[in-house]
């Protein structure tokens, strides 16, 4: 593979901070619950995971360019998060978990781009995808959660875990 490919860096799109159980909790349980999500589409693996998906994609497995099915699973991953973004946006079923940038123009723009943002109140304390524990000195800042569709922005409203807003443009 030619160094610096777009192959490449989507492959080496591993999230290396990841969301935790306690936070994954929160979108499955309850009426509007996601039970099981389809895909976990940017996966450390599976014995790394708290997400409870069907499959786990990892970055070996090149998921930007592998069929999405259902309703999937996306931690921010450590690389072109336009490409990612506009994947999940595309595909339309999926809660995507970002470290909050407000001022960086792609979060601007996947924030209006999902059918809800729910912007969680208390700091996240992610995994590191390289142990599968607690990640030390993790992302500072805010996080946020993008749902695309219905299933999706049910789950993360009522997840009551930060203030929910139904993004809209003024262009």
């Amino acid at each position: 593979m030619e160094t610096g490919s777009t192959s490449e860096t989507a492959v080496a799109a591993i999230a290396r901070w990841c969301a935790p159980s306690n936070l994954l909790l929160n979108l499955t349980t309850g009426e509007y619950g996601i039970r099981k999500f389809s895909m976990d589409v940017c996966s450390p693996g599976a014995d790394k995971s708290h997400v409870n998906a069907t499959e786990h994609i990892t970055t070996l497995e090149d998921s930007i360019y592998a069929a999405w099915h259902g309703t999937v699973w996306m931690n921010q991953p450590d690389a072109d998060l336009g490409l990612w973004g506009h994947k999940l946006r595309d595909h339309g079923d999926g809660i995507a978990l970002l470290r909050t940038g407000t001022n960086n123009r792609w979060v601007q723009n996947a924030i209006q781009d999902a059918t809800i943002a729910c912007f969680i109140r208390e700091t996240v304390k992610y995994i590191d995808s390289r142990t599968g524990m607690r990640a030390q000195g993790g992302p500072r800042g805010g996080s946020v959660l993008l749902a695309y569709g219905t299933t999706a922005a049910n789950a993360v409203f009522h997840s009551g875990l930060g203030v929910c807003l139904t993004p809209t443009s003024a262009n």
